[in-house]
């Protein structure tokens, strides 16, 4: 695949102590979408964060909240994907607004209602999602979710590749995240069975058991660096959309959809073009300065 930027795992590799001491990154069910034929690439529409309120407060924006409309900011980026739709989207958490209100997601549902008929959404949970409410509203979400208790778990085979979209919300509106051992230990017994499909993990909170990530990072690291089939994590979190790696696993920081909180990190959403061997990722932005280079290639491990 052609881009504008290459991007090898050698050329930015972070040991462990060094990132887990990272609170963000630099800047810059199982369902199948497959058919008899395996495709050699499958592109997807990326985001995190959209942070849907129940009623529309983009007028009188909080401090340090830059380009903030989450309603709007939700409009232009369904309404630009429906126009050259995707395989499917995945939102990485924090889709409601604080504390995961019914009406946040009856205005998110709405939002999603502006892409294709039966375009699959897949959305993760983060620290401001509430999962009872998030069911009742989103009551049948795409493919069949995995039994791993009090967690929002999804499988998706989209041939070439596969995603597995985790749950780290520990406690509503508490800012730090947890996987919790009975996800973990689910995680790594699915692993452990893989056939070695290239598997792209999502979850919300972003990899550091500082400044807000999730408590049992290391435990989480601990089951997937053995683990060959996972090639890449993506999150949100940050509202700081950019690349790291750990070891030779790709970690790659979604940008926010609903706001900044700084007036030099843009927010929008990202297309991304994957393979069994790399992945391109183009950030799209709705707010904020766009990236000189938008492309990146990461090519995966073997």
């Amino acid at each position: 695949m052609k881009s504008h930027k290459q991007i090898t795992v050698s050329q930015y590799r972070l040991d462990r102590r060094g990132f887990l001491a990272a609170a963000c990154l630099t800047l810059i069910g199982r369902v199948s979408l497959a058919s008899d034929e395996r495709p050699d690439s499958t592109r997807w529409a990326m985001l995190a964060d959209t942070h849907i309120p129940t009623v529309d407060n983009s007028a009188n924006p909080p401090r340090n909240h830059h380009y903030f409309n989450p309603l709007g900011n939700a409009e232009k980026i369904m309404t630009a994907v429906a126009a050259d739709p995707t395989a499917g989207m995945i939102i990485a958490g924090d889709l409601a607004r604080l504390e995961g209100k019914i009406g946040d997601y009856e205005n998110l549902a709405e939002r999603i209602a502006l892409l294709p008929e039966k375009y699959p959404v897949f959305m993760a949970l983060g620290n401001h999602d509430h999962r009872e409410n998030f069911r009742h509203v989103f009551k049948k979400t795409p493919g069949r979710l995995v039994s791993v208790e009090d967690r929002h778990v999804t499988i998706i085979d989209a041939p070439p590749i596969r995603f597995i979209v985790l749950d780290s919300l520990k406690k509503v509106n508490l800012t730090e995240g947890e996987l919790s051992e009975v996800q973990t230990t689910w995680l790594k017994d699915f692993l452990a069975d893989g056939d070695h499909i290239p598997t792209i993990i999502v979850l919300h909170h972003t990899l550091s058991p500082l400044g807000g990530g999730f408590t049992d990072v290391a435990q989480f690291y601990d089951v997937i660096r053995p683990a060959r089939s996972v090639k890449a994590v993506l999150f949100g979190h940050s509202h700081v959309p950019g690349y790291a790696a750990f070891d030779d696993i790709h970690l790659i920081n979604l940008p926010a959809a609903g706001y900044s909180f700084k007036e030099n990190v843009p927010i929008g959403w990202m297309n991304a073009t994957l393979t069994p061997t790399a992945g391109r990722f183009k950030l799209n932005t709705i707010g904020g300065p766009a990236p000189a280079e938008p492309t990146t290639e990461l090519t995966w491990r073997q």
